[in-house]
């Protein structure tokens, strides 16, 4: 970890230097810390009726797209 690590590789790293599965780093990214804040009713994971903020990724975890709130924001 550190100020200039993006998020994704963040959970990247864990994800291949550890034996989480993949879905569990990415709701320590996700769901966990919008838990912790109070929103997880609109924000961390993937439901009916939440934001639909969502990021795209390669099979190295490299953002290819990011969708805010059903737009999509970046598309590289």
């Amino acid at each position: 970890a550190g100020s200039v690590l993006p998020l994704n590789k963040g959970v990247w790293n864990v994800y291949t230097n550890s034996n989480i599965p993949l879905f569990e780093c990415v709701n320590c990214a996700s769901l966990n810390p919008a838990t912790t804040i109070g929103v997880a009713d609109k924000k961390g994971s993937l439901e009916i009726g939440k934001d639909a903020d969502i990021i795209v990724c390669d099979n190295e975890f490299n953002v290819q797209k990011t969708i805010i709130g059903g737009e999509i924001k970046y598309e590289a």
